[in-house]
């Protein structure tokens, strides 16, 4: 496995904005690796279509219906969720494990705190 500059960086919010759109998606979790290519998520949400705020709401409600420790899916067009949804993670404790650039779309992955 190669490493690249992404690898180092100590979290996933600085990891994506480092490597935002060089299609790199390995970042450190309580340091262990996570390859976004093979994460299961525990629920899928779509939000394909939806402009801001409606991504970030609906994740919200998704992540309640959650257990700590499970993993969400979410997959939207926004090009504003790849600030809106690592900073919400941020603030209210959940762990933002990074965002895969489909063809026409965004895969980002949350994994609920407490």
């Amino acid at each position: 496995m190669e490493l690249t500059a992404c690898s180092f960086l100590k979290t996933p919010l600085l990891a994506e904005r480092f490597c935002q759109g060089k299609n790199l998606w390995l970042f450190f979790i309580n340091e262990g690796m996570i390859d976004l290519d093979t994460i299961k998520a525990d629920k899928t949400l779509d939000a394909k279509g939806l402009d801001c705020p409606m991504p970030l709401l609906k994740a919200k409600k998704a992540i309640d219906a959650l257990k700590s420790g499970q993993v969400l899916e979410i997959i939207g067009t926004d090009e504003g969720s790849r600030i809106d949804l690592p900073g919400w993670c941020e603030r209210v404790g959940h762990s933002y494990l990074g965002v895969k650039e489909e063809a026409n779309f965004f895969k980002f992955y949350i994994r609920k705190g407490r």
